[in-house]
This record gives structure tokens, C-alpha cells and sequence, in this order.
């Protein structure tokens, strides 16, 4: 089994931090857990038929598992699940019009178009999404465009996705914020989350930056956070449904001036199915502990908890198979999590 190389990026960008309020507008949507109905202890399994060398992540798109390789020729790589083959590579370095100065993101958006299967990603440094028709850059072997946006000028925040709907989404300072092409501006639906302890200016944004990610086939959006347990359900009008949380309050030490430094880091990656919200629980800044897979439904009941035995960095769900593929960064391979009980 190849070793891969596994970048890893830990800058925080540049978000705006909203006044906060003096009530709370989120109460009587919210929904606290602490323990779950079953709970599981999963080993990792090695995965010989994903040939990556410089892991930059993956992404499902129903039976088609697409992998970004810096390291490779061909950026995406493009596997089936049903057979466990590479069906396809495409993509280059370059600063063409359809090639990559850096690492393209994939985000969670993707949909049919007649037979083809379009999928998205953000292009970091060109500040763009594309669109992209999976079937036919296959067939060529280089970047086949579906569709193209550039960004705002008044962006600010993470990876940003565009629904099939041309509905931009972005997460900032806690909130879910939908971008109006006509008006050219960001609409909130509500006010951002307020921490019960006084924070510094910049660690009170720290514990507000929330990640979004889609559903498959349900309007669902699922925003998470990474120093709370804490995620934000949402539909693509970006009205906030559920609010799902940890029990209680969550106590910060401010003590020093580097926050992730003495604060553990909780959700790194969420996986949506159309009747599932998977949640990685664990601290990207302690590799050599194991963490946790925490499952909900989208009214907020706790259902399963995945104990893993080493650390697991980003990686997709097959839902169909019912297994987590995602990296070992310790010992650098692709592995593979079961996820039992689903059908439960």
C-alpha cells in the first residue's frame, strides 16, 4: 500500500463578527444531547483499491467516489463503488483556463443533468464555483465546464457552495447567509449564536465559525462547528430549522493568547444521507487519539456513536455499503470505518 502525503490547513479567514443580542432566538428550536441509544467500537480497515498519493479529500456522489490527489498527474481521480475501479482521472496543473494553481475544494453540491452526473468545487484561487459534467471530463480527460461563478467582491469566509437553484451559500460568524444576485448582497435569516461567557473579540469568532454542507437529494442544509458540539439545521430558503447541541453551556480557558492551543477542537467533518447527520467528533490537533462518529437524524435524536481506533482525517460516507473512507494520518493510508446499526 502507497503512503500519502496528507496537507493539512489550520489559518483561520477573515470573518465579520456581528453585535450579539440580549435574548436568545433560538430556543424553542433547539434540541440537547448527551447520551446515545447505541454505541459501537469500529476498527479502521486498510483500503488497497484507492490509489491516492497526496490526499487533498473526497466526496460521494451516490455510487461514484471522487478523490482530489495533488500528488497525481491527473488531479481528480474518479472511482466506481459498486466495482472498486478507477473508471477515470482528469484535471492539470496549470494556469489554463480549466487547470489548478492550487487544490481545488469539493463541495457537497452536485446533481443530473439527463445521464450526466455535474459536480462542484470551489476554486480558492481564482475565487470561483464551477460546475462540471463528471461523464464528459472523463471521456476527455481534462476539465469539462458545466457552468461557472465568480465570487462577490464582499465574500468573506469559508468554502462557499451554489445550489442547482444558482442560490449562493456562505457561513459567517455563526450564521447561514444566502447571496442575492439581484440586490448583490449577503441576506441573513437570523442573529448569531451568543457564548453565556464573555469572550475575547477574536475568540468569540473563533467559536462562531460554522461549516456548511448540503444534503444529497433533501433540502437540508447542516451547518457545524468546530469548538462546540453544536449543529445548525437548515433549509435552502436558509431558515433555521433544528438547532442540535451538547448538553449545557460549553466553558472556554482564555487564559492564553492561542485558543485551539487550550480548547479542544470537536466537529471536523460533517456526512449528510437524505435521513442522516454523521458528525466526526475529535481534535485535529491530538492525531494520536481516536475519535468519534456521532449520529442524528434531522430532528435531533441522538441514535449511534462510532468509537474509532485511530484518528481519521476528513473522508466520505457510502451510505449504501454503510462505511466511513477516509485517512490514517499516522501511518499515512486510505482506510475504511463500518458503520453497523443504520438499518436499525
Amino acid at each position: 500500500m502507497n503512503r500519502i502525503f496528507i496537507p493539512f490547513s489550520f489559518g483561520l479567514a477573515s470573518l465579520i463578527l456581528s453585535p450579539g443580542c440580549s435574548s436568545d432566538p433560538l430556543k424553542d428550536k433547539v434540541v440537547e444531547f448527551d447520551k446515545f441509544q447505541t454505541e459501537y467500537l469500529v476498527k479502521a480497515e486498510p483500503v488497497e483499491w484507492l490509489d491516492i498519493w497526496k490526499y487533498n479529500g473526497l466526496r460521494i456522489y451516490d455510487s461514484i467516489l471522487v478523490a482530489v490527489d495533488w500528488g497525481q498527474e491527473k488531479l481528480f481521480r474518479v472511482y466506481s463503488l459498486d466495482s472498486h475501479k478507477l473508471i477515470g482521472t482528469f484535471g492539470n496543473r496549470g494556469k489554463g483556463p480549466h487547470e489548478f494553481i492550487g487544490a481545488p475544494v469539493l463541495t457537497s453540491v452536485f446533481f443530473y443533468e439527463d445521464q450526466d452526473l455535474i459536480i462542484q468545487y470551489y476554486d480558492d484561487e481564482r475565487r470561483t464555483i464551477q460546475n462540471i459534467n463528471l461523464n464528459k471530463s472523463i471521456d476527455a480527460s481534462e476539465v469539462v465546464e458545466h457552468s461557472r461563478y465568480v465570487l462577490p467582491e464582499n465574500y468573506m469566509g469559508y468554502t462557499p457552495m451554489m445550489t442547482e437553484d444558482s442560490k449562493l451559500f456562505n457561513a459567517d460568524s455563526s450564521v447561514l447567509q444566502v447571496y442575492d444576485p439581484e440586490k448583490m448582497e449577503w441576506l441573513r435569516s437570523h442573529k448569531p449564536i451568543n457564548t453565556k461567557q464573555d469572550l475575547p473579540q477574536l475568540f468569540a469568532r473563533i467559536a462562531r465559525i460554522m461549516y456548511i454542507e448540503k444534503a444529497p437529494h433533501l433540502d437540508r442544509i447542516v451547518g457545524s462547528f468546530n469548538v462546540q458540539k453544536r449543529l445548525h439545521i437548515y433549509n435552502t430558503k436558509g431558515e433555521l430549522l433544528k438547532v442540535i447541541k451538547g448538553k449545557g453551556s460549553p466553558v472556554y480557558d482564555i487564559s492564553g493568547r492561542d485558543f485551539y492551543g487550550k480548547n479542544k477542537v470537536h466537529f471536523s467533518k460533517t456526512f449528510l444521507s437524505d435521513k442522516f447527520c454523521l458528525v466526526l467528533d475529535e481534535n485535529r490537533f491530538d492525531r494520536d487519539t481516536g475519535g468519534e462518529l456521532l449520529l442524528f437524524d434531522y430532528e435531533g435524536n441522538a441514535l449511534k456513536k462510532y468509537k474509532l481506533d485511530c484518528y481519521a482525517y476528513l473522508g466520505a460516507v457510502d451510505w449504501k455499503e454503510k462505511r466511513l473512507y477516509t485517512c490514517n494520518t499516522q501511518e499515512g493510508t486510505l482506510i475504511s470505518f463500518p458503520l453497523p446499526g443504520l438499518d436499525d
